[in-house]
């Protein structure tokens, strides 16, 4: 047993995927920043396209399911892939509700359930009896962007995993089809997946399918930034269900110089990355802007860097990244537009800041392609 485990820990975090995927077992990756978390999971996918397992994906016309957080992850993902078509990439939404929606009798059953157990002061909450009714005259029940409407049978995001952990766990019959249409489903970000899906996918699914169902989860429980709303990201997989996976932790680090490991290994001790590449030495400095980041405080910060430190910020390498919407929103002009999404809940930030916002898709895909050719002097009737 000891020589297994010393074995175990020489292999690399995608080798032991890689052992994983190739003897159907379930497993988590756990990877801090600068790892290369979506890396391994794209490597992972591509070792399941090619054959044998491709040929025995196709001749039994199954799939594999890549769920992930965003849209932008989605698209980041298709691209990685090239498109492939074994792979079905999609956002949590749009996966369970393309599992449910054929079942509209269970979906008229979870209605009821998730009705009758909301509070009495909630908003969506209707009269059971009335919704009762509705349900026996066939009522269809459809996910929309346009809020609640339990008696028209309209459900919102939230409605949505509510239902569908109701659904899954009501009826056996709904895991067993999803797992044998797609015999290998991936989590990006399992830490923002919420408790619902995680019990969708590790109460039910995996009891239910046994080895004819593999599960992965990509993420990093210390990187959970979904903390709020009736679905807040689960953060850590609970011990009892992660039992049943092999746990693997990516300690190599091909993105980050070595001077910024050593203080990410300073911040956390669960993880300690090592070098994973030729990783360039680097440098950092922590600069605690007392004032709030406007751009006064931020310049402050700049001539520090260049004046006191001596880094050289007109290289052309040389990047400011903002890791908040909130400063990227300031420096771009745009504060106020997402102050107002930010207003009507996650789901509407998460639209504008994607893109999949049809207001703001308008804007990117038509009017902006105009502007840019009105700019150049072109043709404004050959753009968009």
């Amino acid at each position: 047993m000891v020589g297994e485990a010393v074995a175990a820990a020489e292999k690399t975090a995608d080798e032991r995927i890689a052992e994983c995927l190739a003897e159907g077992r379930s497993f988590v990756l756990d990877a801090g920043a600068g790892a290369g978390k979506t890396y391994s999971l794209v490597e992972g996918l591509k070792k399941l396209c090619a054959p044998p397992v491709a040929d025995r994906l196709r001749r039994d016309g199954q799939q594999i399911a890549c769920i992930t957080y965003t849209n932008v992850a989605k698209d980041q993902v298709i691209e990685r892939i090239q498109g492939n078509s074994l792979v079905r990439v999609s956002t949590i939404h749009d996966f369970l509700w393309s599992t449910l929606q054929p079942h509209q009798q269970a979906l008229r059953q979870a209605l009821l359930d998730l009705n009758a157990e909301l509070p009495a002061q909630s908003t969506r909450r209707v009269d059971q009896a009335e919704l009762e009714a509705m349900v026996t005259a066939r009522l269809e029940v459809k996910y929309s962007d346009r809020g609640s409407k339990f008696l028209e049978g309209r459900i919102y995001h939230d409605d949505l995993l509510s239902i569908a952990r109701l659904a899954y766990s009501r009826y056996e019959k709904l895991a067993r089809i999803v797992a044998s249409r797609y015999p290998y489903i991936f989590i990006d970000e399992y830490q923002d997946t919420s408790e619902a899906v995680i019990d969708v996918l590790l109460r039910r699914m995996l009891p239910l399918a046994g080895d004819k169902l593999v599960l992965g989860f990509f993420g990093d429980k210390m990187q959970n930034i979904y903390h709020h709303g009736e679905h807040k990201g689960i953060g850590e997989l609970p011990a009892e269900l992660t039992a049943s996976l092999e746990v693997i932790v990516k300690r190599e680090n091909r993105r980050c110089s070595l001077r910024v490991m050593d203080v990410l290994n300073k911040i956390r001790t669960d993880i300690t990355q090592i070098p994973g590449n030729n990783n360039s030495q680097g440098d950092v400095a922590y600069i605690r802007v007392v004032d709030g980041a406007d751009e006064t405080s931020l310049q402050r910060a700049r001539d520090f860097l260049a004046n006191t430190l001596n880094w050289n910020l007109a290289d052309r390498g040389t990047r400011e990244l903002y890791l908040t919407h909130r400063l990227i929103a300031r420096k771009a002009g745009f504060a106020d537009l997402l102050q107002a999404f930010s207003d009507r809940g996650a789901f509407a930030k998460d639209a504008l800041t994607d893109g999949s916002d049809p207001r703001i898709s308008f804007l990117l895909e038509k009017v902006e392609p105009l502007a840019l050719a009105w700019e150049r002097g072109e043709d404004w009737r050959d753009a968009g």
